[in-house]
């Protein structure tokens, strides 16, 4: 039989809500997946550097976050769950913030005020279509992409017309104001202890049309 033809007589899987993903068991296999749309959305593993990047984050929010004695607390790799389509989709950022008290009956996070994204080739699909997913959220502020082809920091920032619109690109020697939790984050002191340090972001080659103009 055609593959075509097979694929048309395959049934496929019947997709899954929100509590449905939550009350999954640990399959064993350690990987980690996201609800997208009521299907499971397998992640893969990240990357040294994306790793790197995303613990020091996560420690540079926290020493802030701390200093100024704020209420607000730094999460990695918690499900958010958007406003369109909530029931069948959560979405799992690198890190969030909150200033919504935690409990132990939360299986979310609650009204992110900042999302951060760490980009990878394998993930930049993905992402883009998690960053329309936050953009639905009236409660975040901003969210956040830190690359990885390079040191740089592109940030999408609350208009007041209420849209998430790209604000801020930050590259070496550079800083970017996090005003949802009052931060200025610098590019070199993000990406100092990794092999990116000082690294120029590579913007993408552009093919020259055949006639050289």
């Amino acid at each position: 039989m055609p593959a075509a033809s097979r694929l048309l007589t395959e049934e496929l899987p019947e997709p899954i809500t929100a509590d449905e993903f939550f009350a999954m068991p640990d399959d064993g296999s350690g990987t980690k997946y996201q609800l997208v749309n009521g299907y499971l959305e397998a992640m893969a593993p990240v990357a040294p550097v994306h790793s790197l990047l995303q613990a020091e984050l996560t420690y540079l929010i926290r020493l802030h976050l701390k200093a100024i004695e704020s209420s607000c607390w730094v999460g990695t790799e918690t499900g958010i769950q958007p406003v369109i389509r909530n029931k069948t989709n959560v979405r799992i950022p690198d890190l969030g913030v909150s200033c919504t008290p935690l409990t132990l009956e939360d299986k979310t996070m609650q009204n992110p005020i900042l999302l951060v994204e760490v980009l990878s080739p394998s993930n930049e699909k993905e992402t883009e279509a998690n960053l329309w997913m936050y953009a639905t959220m009236a409660c975040v502020q901003e969210v956040l992409l830190v690359h990885t082809k390079g040191a740089r920091l592109e940030l999408f920032r609350r208009r007041p017309d209420g849209q998430l619109a790209e604000a801020i690109i930050a590259d070496v020697g550079q800083s970017v104001n996090l005003e949802s939790i009052g931060m200025s984050l610098a590019v070199d002191e993000l990406y100092g202890p990794t092999p990116l340090a000082g690294r120029a972001f590579k913007k993408p080659k552009t093919s020259k049309p055949a006639n050289g103009r």
